[in-house]
């Protein structure tokens, strides 16, 4: 086994960058494993204590590093998640290593071998006779794109999001320019939370909403105490509290959400509902309630680390708890990378998409099992969703994202899909799968 490192600033993550990214791909085997590793420009002797935090603060809109650290490292987790083989991709935040070396031998222990781009500069010559001192590998992959991260920041604090997109891969400017407007997911959720309910089918489809609140309310589950994870307006607890057989079962309901003003628009409503402003992850893994019934509802598709979630939430259930999981899915895997790169497109915050299978591996696999499921089909309308997006950064017309669809979809697709291109607009045909999942006999550690 290999562990090739491709580790760098990444100060934008750009095409050149990708090219010695695909080469890498290329020459691994079915064993070796490459680390993709943003290295931390923090410059101080107490890196240890501060790397994994507030690694480039320090920096933060000099001219050589514009952009906080968790910017490349969304890059490239994009990146990773795109590549053949994603399961042998890592990506990491490491210190220099003139500072971190330690870390660096404790976190892989394997032959390594650093793959530093071969464009030119003496500075890369430098940092490959240093790895070799150390004992290292080293390889030098050609970088012909001529793609200069100098100009690209340049572009970047001139505002020039179009010119900046044609020197980075597919899905990353996007990723770069989002701090120019604010617009990450908890902001834009932000924005949109005053209207958000007239503005999602997801939310007053009554079909949708009877799915759950039929489920709970034929069968014997015990729903005393609820929270709905990532529940944004608590439309879906507020309806399961309008049904007059659940009124009188629900004792508690939490609202958990990152948008406070989509919590505050849940206040608005008339209903006995607690709220907790923070991530999934934050509140499963530090309360000390459990819960009965859990909701989530398409909220899957924005999270980072999706078996952090999942696994998070044996924290908070009982042995009998049941969760309820709402999400769009899609036929199978070729109509999801289709669905992906239309998300891509119109979207910042959107990190996945599923398939059936795939949503129903991901419960499993962690130590869940499914009870019920069921699902819908329902017609979407690209020009719909762009109507929703809250940042300039995106494709500057409907009429891009259409042309470029309609150039990249199969014929395979397009009739799984149901998919036409009308003057304007572009439909196609999408699932909503609900599934009712308990923890596996085999996986409970409640008494």
């Amino acid at each position: 086994m290999c562990t090739y490192i491709f580790a760098g600033r990444f100060q934008p993550f750009h095409n050149g960058h990708k090219q010695v990214f695909d080469k890498i791909c290329e020459k691994m085997s079915s064993t070796d494993v490459l680390v993709l590793a943003v290295v931390s420009p923090y410059t101080s002797n107490h890196i240890k204590d501060k790397s994994f935090v507030i690694a480039s603060t320090e920096h933060h809109d000099a001219d050589r590093n514009p952009w906080y650290v968790s910017v490349p490292l969304m890059a490239v987790s994009r990146i990773a998640r795109l590549c053949p083989r994603p399961e042998q991709v890592i990506t990491t935040l490491l210190p220099r290593p003139e500072y971190g070396w330690d870390i660096i031998e404790k976190w892989f222990p394997n032959d390594r071998v650093w793959i530093i781009p071969n464009a030119g500069e003496d500075f890369d010559e430098k940092k490959s006779c240093y790895f070799r001192s150390l004992g290292d590998r080293v390889e030098r992959i050609s970088d012909t794109t001529g793609v200069s991260g100098w100009n690209l920041r340049n572009l970047y604090k001139e505002g020039k999001y179009n010119e900046f997109k044609k020197y980075v891969p597919d899905g990353i400017a996007e990723i770069y320019f989002r701090g120019r407007d604010n617009s990450s997911a908890q902001n834009d959720f932000q924005k949109r939370a005053e209207k958000f309910e007239s503005n999602s089918r997801w939310v007053t489809d009554d079909n949708i909403n009877s799915v759950p609140v039929d489920f709970f309310a034929k069968k014997e589950y015990k729903v005393d105490n609820i929270v709905d994870l990532g529940g944004g307006t608590g439309y879906l607890s507020y309806s399961f509290y309008q049904n007059d057989i659940l009124k009188n079962k629900i004792k508690n309901i939490v609202l958990v959400d990152k948008s406070n003003n989509m919590l505050a628009e849940a206040k608005k409503k008339s209903y006995p509902v607690s709220t907790r402003n923070c991530s999934i992850e934050s509140f499963c893994n530090f309360t000390s309630i459990k819960f009965d019934t859990v909701f989530m509802r398409q909220v899957l598709h924005y999270v980072d680390n999706l078996d952090n979630v999942v696994q998070s939430l044996h924290n908070i259930i009982n042995k009998d708890s049941v969760i309820y999981i709402g999400q769009i899915i899609v036929e199978d895997e070729e109509c999801r990378q289709w669905h992906d790169t239309l998300m891509r497109k119109i979207s910042l915050n959107r990190k996945r998409s599923f398939t059936a299978t795939s949503l129903a591996d991901l419960f499993i696999n962690n130590g869940f099992e499914i009870i019920h499921q069921e699902s819908s089909e329902y017609e979407e309308r690209v020009t719909d969703l762009v109507k929703r997006r809250v940042s300039p950064y995106m494709d500057s017309t409907i009429d891009n994202v259409i042309d470029e669809l309609h150039q990249e979809t199969t014929e395979s697709v397009q009739n799984k899909m149901k998919i036409k291109f009308i003057e304007g607009d572009l439909l196609y045909t999408v699932k909503f799968l609900h599934l009712f999942l308990k923890e596996s006999s085999n996986n409970s550690n409640n008494t």
